[in-house]
């Protein structure tokens, strides 16, 4: 819900309300102590839909606050998150595998976007899990 009302917002701060900045930066550091937590308490419950999601959103937070580029830390969250669940062969796993391909490929458009803009090397390409290549394609 912070990560939620953390890009709220940013969003209405970006519109030249400026007074909500604070409190986007508030609810982003709220969502982030309490993902933290959850990692440092059992992490691998805290491997799931909702923090993989929330991860996601913090991308979107740090891209859309000025280009900041620790964008790329979420993302190795976000991998090792999804990592973990993926490595845990006796109990079932808990993301869900369109939530990781969604996030798969959010990820390495914006790590295209960005080589594209920066003429960077990629850092996405062998970290993301695989998406699933027989989906038909919408382009």
């Amino acid at each position: 819900m912070h990560m939620v009302l953390a890009l709220s917002a940013l969003s209405l701060a970006a519109t030249g309300q400026t007074q909500y900045y604070p409190l986007a930066l508030r609810h982003k550091q709220r969502s982030m102590r309490l993902i933290r937590e959850q990692i440092a308490s059992n992490a691998i419950s805290a491997a799931n839909d909702a923090n993989v999601i929330v991860i996601l959103m913090l991308s979107v937070f740090e891209i859309s606050d000025n280009c900041q580029v620790s964008w790329s830390t979420h993302l190795c969250a976000a991998v090792d998150l999804m990592r973990l669940a993926g490595s845990r062969s006796s109990a079932p796993m808990q993301i869900n595998s369109q939530v990781i391909e969604f996030v798969s490929r959010f990820f390495l458009v914006k790590d295209a976007l960005g080589r594209s803009a920066c003429r960077k090397v990629a850092k996405v390409m062998h970290e993301v899990p695989p998406v699933d290549s027989n989906e038909a394609s919408c382009c």
